[in-house]
Parts: C-alpha cells; structure tokens; sequence
C-alpha cells in the first residue's frame, strides 16, 4: 500500500549522510522546491535504495558516509543507477578530482548553499539520455526517416575503424547515443565507454580529470586511462579549455600520453569520439580552438540531424520516452491520439530530443494511462516563452488542466526556491523581460541578466548546453551564474 501512496509523483531525491542534521536540512531546501526526498544513513542503506525500484532520479552522497563513503558507492553501483552527486566537507582539488573520476556528476562543498544545492539538482535531476539506450549497437537506434538512415548508416562503416571520430549536431540530438553506438558495433566493444563532459570540468582541474595527475602527494588516473582498451568519448569538445585543448593536441599527434606533473609517456589505447554542438572548423577558423587539434579529431566525421529533419521519427520515439516517463513516475504511459502525434510532428523542435523526451515526461505526469488529444500536447509544447520569461513546464500543466493563464504567472520564474516571477530584492521583483520598469526607470543588470537566463532555460526545455550557447556564454559560466541567481533548468 505505501508504494500507491507515491504513484504518479516524481521519482525521489535520495540524501545518503550519516549526520541527521545534514538531512534534515537538505530535505528542507529540496522540499521547499516540491521535490520528493528519502534518506540513508550509511553505504549498505544507500546501495539498497538505489537498487530498488523505483529508482530515486538522483542521490547526494557524503564523501566519508559510513561504510565506505561516497568513492564505494559510486564504485558499487547497480545497472541503470541514477547520477551521483558528492558532498564534501574538504574543498581539496584532490579530492574533487577523485570524485569527478569516480563518476560523480558534481561536487558541493559543506555547508552546501541553497541555491548551489538547487542548481546542482536542477541540472542533474532530470537530465537523461537525449535518444535511446545503444548497447545493441546502431540497430538499437530509432533510424525510420532518411535523414536519421542515413547518418546509422555512416555511422556503421565508422564503427569498425580506430580512427579519431568527430560527431557534430544540434545540442539534444543525440550524439552520445550514436557514440555509444558506434562502441557497441566495433572491435572495442569488450572495453569500457568512458564519457567526459569538457565544460562540467573547472578549467584549473579539467586537465588532472582528463590526463591524470602525478605527485608527491596524490597520483590519480585520467579519463584517457579508465577507456583503456574502449572508446573515450569527449562530449563539448568545444568547450575544452585552452590549456587542456595544447595538451590533446599533442597525445592526438603522437599517440602518447604522460600525466600532469610528470611521469613516463605511455601509448594511448583507446579510440578517441569528440562530439560538438556547433562546427568545430568554425570554432577553429575564429580563433576559440586549435586548428591542429580540430584536423586531429576530425579523421572521421558524422552529422547527427536534428529532430525537425527526422520526422518519421517522432512517433516511435515518443513513443519510447513515453514508457521510459511512465516507469519513472510508476504510473501507464499515456497515448497520443493521432491529432496529438500530428501536432508533435508539426512542432520545430529546438531542443531536439531531449525537449521531446520533457514534453513526454509532462504528458506522463499530466495524463497518465489517459489518450492525449491535441490540446494537451499542444500545452505540453507550450512551456517554452513565445516572448519575454515565458512559461515554463509549470505553466503547460496548468493550461492542460484548463486552468487560467494567471495562474501560471507565479511558475514562470523560479528564483531563490520563491516560485514567484523574480526574486523580491532591494523591495523590486526581478521582471520577465524587458529593461525598464513600471515607473520608466532602468532596471538593475541584475535583474535583466537573470531574466534572460531564465528565458532562454525556459525557452529551450531546461537544455543548459543549448542555451548557453544561445546566450554567447560557456557552459560552466552558465552553471555558475544560475547559482547566483538562485536558478534551476527545471
């Protein structure tokens, strides 16, 4: 009976701390949010949850949680498990890279702070895999239209070769899908996939994450070392920081690696698939990266096409992220009637299949078991901004339930947990958009910048990568001033 209690709500955060004061307080913020909390006190507890179904879509774990702490865990964790985010009360590089190759998704330092806590959950809460699961190689990929046919196809003949690999497309069209793929039909499939985020990573540690570190005091394994024998996948290759961006350059041109700090050359072993959300012969002809290392990655090169140019697709995919919706929430999928297929194939698509995948997630949660007529996905689309803030995915479940477009102001903007249109700072609302105020004066900088981060978050379904790069600004720029502003992508 407990488990119908919780059907149809969102899959728990799960908080494994050993201090009940630290729970306590973090289940507070996370509540204040509306998000669903459970707990563990120790290694044993954490794995159990985290093994069961559901699953919790996220755990934060303590780096010294009893039992083996926050390393053993990541180390242990069964098939399918969700992201890991590691909290610290040490702020040592040494200890953040550890986590980071350990596979934890970020690092908050104790005391954690609201709004770090919240952006850290927004941005890894509901982020999944933008296209379906690869490890039945490219067969298993959803391939109905000609542009998508054709790309597998590529895809294919570049599976069995070791030959850098330079996958490019539209932010959520799904290139680590293919890269996975790609490593599922070649000769490395035995070895391990090894994905690395370029712009997760500060650049003062991006380095020692990637190529290892060697020292008196801490030696650490990079990423180039755990894909061994496999496929190391660079995801925002463009996003890589200069200093790191010399160092490939030289390992993609000799096939040798040496950790940072020292240490012998060895041979690199492992095939090397970069993926980039814009042209990297445009970045490269610009100046923001390097020529050599862009001719080095890019040996082989494949287009991944966005959504909007594979539309035979959008029925089995939806289709798809409808059951995977419907098993998270524990609930039945719900079903498109075809005057709903047809609006969702009507639509453009900016963030590709992730943003389809949120619109089937909304549906899941607004209709499950229910037929979907054209209404309800065409408010399910709706949470994006047409102009201003907009309304976000709050806003399309309000109007698919009929309620009144006021009652979706006060969801349009989620600024320091409030849930109002903008934080009430100095006695102001921080406003939707524009640059004056009521009164005619100009609006603080503040306050437009945070409008428009919250615009473009909204505007292209929480897709942090997309946005950034429609707003002119790097990725971990983005992260750390949603943090200041106290914004999630949710």
């Amino acid at each position: 009976m407990k488990a119908d209690s919780t059907r149809g709500q969102a899959a728990p955060v799960l908080i494994a701390d050993a201090d009940p004061a630290v729970r306590r307080y973090l289940r507070a913020v996370l509540e204040t949010d509306g998000r669903r909390v459970e707990e563990a006190s120790d290694l044993a507890a954490a794995l159990r949850r985290l093994s069961a179904a559901p699953r919790p879509r996220l755990a934060l774990a303590d780096m010294d949680l009893d039992g083996g702490g926050a390393l053993a865990l990541l180390s242990r964790l069964p098939p399918g498990a969700p992201p890991v985010v590691v909290l610290s009360v040490d702020p040592a590089p040494a200890r953040i890279v550890r986590a980071a190759r350990a596979g934890a998704r970020d690092v908050l330092i104790k005391p954690v702070d609201p709004a770090a806590l919240r952006a850290a959950v927004g941005a890894h809460a509901e982020r999944r895999a933008a296209a379906p699961a690869a490890a039945g190689g490219l067969d298993a990929l959803i391939a109905v239209s000609p542009a998508a046919r054709a790309a597998a196809d590529l895809a294919r003949r570049f599976a069995g070769s070791d030959a850098p690999l330079l996958i490019e497309g539209e932010s959520g069209a799904g290139k680590e899908a293919f890269a996975r793929a790609i490593h599922a039909e070649g000769p490395r499939r035995d070895g391990p996939f090894v994905a690395f985020d370029c712009a997760a990573m500060p650049p003062d540690l991006a380095e020692a994450a990637l190529f290892g570190r060697a020292g008196a005091d801490v030696s650490l394994a990079g990423k180039f070392e755990e894909a061994e024998g496999g496929v190391l996948f660079l995801d925002g290759v463009c996003d890589l920081p200069a200093r790191a961006q010399a160092r490939l350059a030289r390992i993609v041109a000799t096939g040798r690696i040496a950790r940072v700090g020292g240490g012998p050359p060895r041979r690199v072993n492992a095939r090397l698939i970069s993926a980039a959300d814009r042209p990297l012969s445009d970045e490269a002809a610009a100046g923001r990266f390097r020529q050599e290392l862009f001719l080095g990655l890019s040996a082989l090169c494949l287009r991944v096409p966005p959504l909007r140019a594979r539309r035979e697709d959008i029925a089995p995919l939806a289709e798809l992220f409808a059951r995977r919706a419907a098993e998270a929430e524990s609930v039945a999928p719900p079903r498109l009637t075809p005057e709903a297929l047809a609006a969702l194939e009507a639509h453009d698509w900016p963030g590709n299949l992730r943003e389809l995948e949120n619109v089937m997630r909304r549906l899941a949660v607004l209709h499950p078991s229910e037929a979907v007529e054209a209404e309800a996905a065409r408010a399910a689309l709706r949470a994006r901004p047409t102009q201003g803030a907009g309304q976000g995915p709050a806003c399309a479940g309000a109007e698919a339930r009929g309620a009144p477009a006021q009652a979706c102001d006060a969801a349009r903007l989620r600024v320091d947990g409030r849930g109002a249109e903008g934080a009430r700072r100095g006695g102001r609302s921080a406003p939707a958009g524009g640059f004056f105020d009521a009164e005619g004066e100009i609006r603080p900088i503040w306050e437009i910048e945070a409008a428009a981060i919250a615009a473009a978050l909204s505007r292209y379904g929480g897709d942090v990568a997309l946005a950034s790069r429609k707003l002119g600004m790097g990725r971990a720029t983005l992260y750390r001033k949603m943090r200041d502003h106290g914004l999630t992508s949710r």
